[in-house]
């Protein structure tokens, strides 16, 4: 697929998303107005969103009630993060006995072809 193909699709994809999130007028006037933007001003433009992003993730960070919840939903999700990680070890331990004691080539230990080479 050349570039062009797949920058186009992009651009258009997210105009349809413009559309959908403020309107077609919006979405129109915003895509137009960034078209004819030169190069510096696409830049500078860049630069204004960057310094945006990290505002609101400064914002974000800052945020005690966000930050409250998260701490509350991680207390109460723990103890399934614990059994799946026990999960996940007995898992791993069964299959490694089941590959010792039968040889499954499935499981057996996987040597990258960089290595064989060695």
């Amino acid at each position: 697929m050349s570039r062009e193909i797949t920058l186009a699709t992009e651009k258009t994809k997210l105009e349809e998303k413009f559309v959908k999130e403020m309107g077609h007028e919006a979405a129109a006037k915003l895509v137009s107005d960034h078209e004819g933007m030169t190069k510096e001003q696409l830049e500078a433009r860049m630069l204004e969103l960057a310094k945006t992003r990290q505002g609101i993730i400064n914002t974000r960070n800052s945020d005690e009630v966000l930050s409250d919840l998260k701490a509350e939903v991680s207390q109460h999700s723990k103890k399934y993060t614990n059994q799946l990680k026990g999960n996940d070890n007995l898992t791993r331990f069964a299959a490694l006995v089941m590959s010792e004691k039968f040889g499954d080539e499935l499981m057996d230990l996987q040597v990258p072809e960089e290595e064989e080479q060695d």
